[in-house]
Parts: structure tokens; sequence; C-alpha cells
């Protein structure tokens, strides 16, 4: 990547960490967001803003990236929807509920619309060739897998046999170098 690239890549890195941190404050049902580090993001720069109207303008902001810069905007997602192991640890204290199914519920509004623009296969590249990176960690490997498995479940749900989508896109970069891992999705 070139410097226009690395600094784009970067702010859209930003935008879907300041969408994620919207959707938790959602779950944790905060109605407004002063947080700095969000509303810089935010068109008018608002010292305050309803968490909804937040969400929905980064969400806006992740879909014209999509539109403009597709393959940096799938690789940044693919690497932003891997948590770092002391986020996952502090988020996992948040809820109630399993927090693997929490993360997938922060992650699912997003991920719909993404998937009626038809990028959830590169995204699945992205997260395979993360998957096989002999420099990913156990963490990364592990997150990947689950995400895998997940997307691929919401395309057959679409209709799309995944198997086609495993033996002509993925199963060629994950059988270069498999991991403990890969047996979450390539059961499928």
């Amino acid at each position: 990547m070139d410097g226009h690239e690395d600094k784009l890549y970067s702010s859209i890195c930003e935008i879907i960490s300041a969408y994620v941190a919207c959707r938790i404050y959602t779950s944790r049902h905060c109605a407004t967001i002063a947080d700095s580090e969000i509303t810089k993001l935010l068109p008018n720069n608002p010292n305050k803003i309803r968490t909804k109207a937040a969400t929905g303008e980064l969400k806006i902001k992740i879909l014209n990236f999509i539109a403009t810069s597709p393959y940096l905007t799938t690789c940044a997602l693919a690497q932003e929807m891997i948590p770092q192991p002391q986020f996952y640890s502090e988020f996992s204290t948040l809820f109630r509920n399993e927090p693997l199914t929490e993360l997938l519920n922060i992650w699912n509004p997003l991920l719909n619309v993404i998937q009626k623009k038809g990028k959830l296969l590169p995204i699945c590249t992205q997260l395979a060739e993360i998957h096989v990176d002999p420099n990913s960690s156990d963490n990364a490997q592990f997150f990947s897998a689950l995400w895998l498995d997940n997307l691929l479940e919401r395309i057959e749900i679409k209709g799309v046999d995944s198997s086609q989508i495993l033996t002509k896109t993925l199963l060629p970069v994950v059988m270069n170098t498999p991991n403990s891992h890969s047996k979450i999705f390539l059961a499928r």
C-alpha cells in the first residue's frame, strides 16, 4: 500500500471501530453518546448525539467505503471483525449472554447490509487469508474460523451452496496452511 492507501485504510478501520463502539453502546441501552473519539467522525462533529443516529451515520460511511474502495474496506472489515484478546475479555464482562452471541449481534446489522450488496465473499476470502497467515495469532485463527463459519451459514441461508465457495475460493487458501481451528468451518 502507498501512503494514500495506508491513510485511507486507517480511516476505514477508525470508522469501523467507532461503529462497533456505537453498537456496544446500543446493546448496553445507552441513548446518547458523548465520546469524542466517535463524535469527531460524524458530520458537524457534535458534542453529543443519539446512539441510533451515530450508528446510522457510521454505517453509511462504511457502505460508502465499500462502494468507493471495496478491496481496502473488505480487508479492514475482516481485520476489525477479529477482536483483540484484551478487548474480548473486557467485552465478555459487559453482557449476561454468551460473549460470542453478543459479538455476532453487534455485527449482524452491518453484515446484513453487506450481504445484500454481495460483499460477503470478499470478506470470507480476507478472513481465510488471516486464518492461514503463519504470523496470525491463535486468537486471530480462532475468530477468523468462527466468522468464516458464520458467514458461510449466512450465504447458505440465502440459498447459495457454500460448498462451491469453499472449494473454489476458500479451500485452496486454507489447504496450503491448515491449522487446528480450520475444522470449525471445513465441516460445511
